[in-house]
């Protein structure tokens, strides 16, 4: 059986957070990007539209569900690359699992994509995420408890980066931090969530230099990638 992860949690597969949700474990900042939204306060169907940034030879752009369903391959095979190499956990069983998770969570109708594709069309760079329910147990399980205002949770309250990763090859040009604001910045939600590995200590640096604050740690199972995850906050700027 499949061990249980934070995605599962988000999908309603399990009844208590085990994995977190895979990392986020690109790092390496860049330019900012805003994307026009729609009336119900995230991108408007029709006018996802590709941004530049000061990044030369890449076009950031966003995506739902859909696009990342077209982009499955190419995901899955960046996510390996750069997951795969220390100082990150890996299991032999990581990619399959992976894999079949991202193709439940692409048919959540809050499912949010950033992309980074080269001239060339190799995509080097993904983040994505949905928005956490109301009575997600995304907030379970730490290894200390939680203050009620952390973990209340409320439609349109938090959106959960699931992944944000760069190829190894393109760090360190403003990649990841653009694919960052753009994806954050077209969220109607009050604030973001997202988990990392405590062995990633670049990967933690890069968070809390963008204001990401670390307000608890959560185990995981026997078996998964790693044992434990630190969980951070990051508060939202309001839409109008």
């Amino acid at each position: 059986m499949a061990r249980c992860t934070r995605l599962d949690v988000l999908n309603g597969l399990c009844g208590l957070p085990r994995d977190a949700p895979d990392e986020h474990r690109s790092l390496h900042a860049g330019s900012e990007a805003a994307q026009p939204l729609g009336k119900d306060g995230r991108p408007a169907t029709g006018e996802l539209r590709s941004i530049a940034v000061a990044v030369q030879d890449v076009t950031p752009t966003l995506g739902d569900g859909q696009r990342a369903a077209e982009l499955l391959d190419p995901i899955c095979a960046l996510y390996d690359a750069v997951f795969s190499r220390p100082p990150f956990h890996w299991t032999a069983q990581h990619s399959e699992q992976h894999r079949e998770r991202l193709e439940q969570l692409v048919s959540n109708p809050t499912f949010g994509l950033a992309t980074a594709q080269a001239d060339d069309g190799r995509l080097v760079g993904f983040a994505y995420g949905v928005a956490l329910k109301p009575d997600t147990r995304w907030w379970h399980g730490f290894t200390e408890p939680l203050p009620a205002e952390v973990t209340e949770e409320w439609s349109g309250r938090t959106f959960a980066l699931i992944d944000l990763a760069v190829a190894v090859e393109r760090r360190r040009q403003g990649i990841g931090r653009g694919l960052l604001e753009l994806l954050l910045g077209s969220r109607r939600e009050q604030r973001a969530t997202l988990s990392v590995q405590p062995v990633a200590a670049d990967t933690q640096a890069f968070y809390e230099r963008l204001g990401w604050r670390l307000v608890g740690r959560v185990a995981g199972a026997p078996g998964e990638s790693s044992p434990w995850y630190d969980v951070y906050v990051l508060p939202l700027q309001l839409k109008p």
